[in-house]
């Protein structure tokens, strides 16, 4: 299964809803075409489909992934300054989560070739360390707080989660504290965190495959 499907069906299988078809929102990630007018058509399967609204978020960064992908914009260094990115950020404010940062920087880990990181994703990624993210480092001082007990006993992991004040990361906390300390499942995460982790190393595995 590709992301978007582990996604889905992760949810589905953890919440008790039958699994969707994704085949529209499967040619519509892998086609090239206007912005809006593939939002409209992302925003139409979600209106058909309303019981996935506590993954939509994330199916949304996978939205926004794709598109990046296919317009090669990972290949241009310049692009995020462009007047083209801060158009389509203008037309998403508010939209999406946390996430798309995660899956930005696996496409990073690969054009770089470096293996995922914490620290790496912290301060060479998020830049969370700058005087000019501080914005960044806010959302994430609850990861950043949390560092110390990646690579603990899953439990303890959790445990250490569910203590901390993430409402700007929510479900991606245990996501990132997991991923990070190379667990793939666990036990006690609610199903929009356990289809989050599954669809996590999903992204992770396909560009992995993808820079093979």
């Amino acid at each position: 299964m590709n992301v978007l499907e582990t996604l889905v069906s992760s949810f589905c299988n953890k919440s008790g809803h039958d699994t969707p078809d994704v085949n529209e929102l499967n040619t519509l990630f892998a086609e090239r075409g206007d912005f809006l007018a593939q939002l409209k058509i992302y925003d139409a399967w979600m209106g058909r489909h309303t019981f996935l609204e506590p993954v939509e978020p994330y199916l949304f960064d996978l939205f926004m992934t794709e598109y990046m992908r296919r317009e090669s914009f990972f290949n241009e260094e310049d692009y995020w300054e462009s007047e083209e990115w801060s158009g389509i950020l203008d037309q998403v404010e508010d939209r999406g989560s946390e996430w798309l940062n995660l899956l930005i920087y696996f496409v990073d880990c690969t054009l770089n070739e470096v293996d995922p990181d914490a620290e790496d994703f912290l301060n060479e990624f998020l830049l969370v360390e700058e005087d000019d993210q501080q914005d960044e480092y806010e959302i994430y001082e609850p990861f950043i707080l949390l560092q110390g007990f990646i690579g603990d006993d899953t439990e303890n992991i959790l445990a250490a989660v569910r203590q901390v004040d993430s409402d700007e990361l929510g479900a991606i906390l245990p996501a990132l504290m997991l991923f990070f300390s190379e667990v793939e499942e666990a036990e006690g995460l609610t199903p929009v965190e356990s289809a989050l982790l599954s669809a996590t190393w999903a992204a992770y595995h396909e560009e992995t495959k993808r820079a093979a």
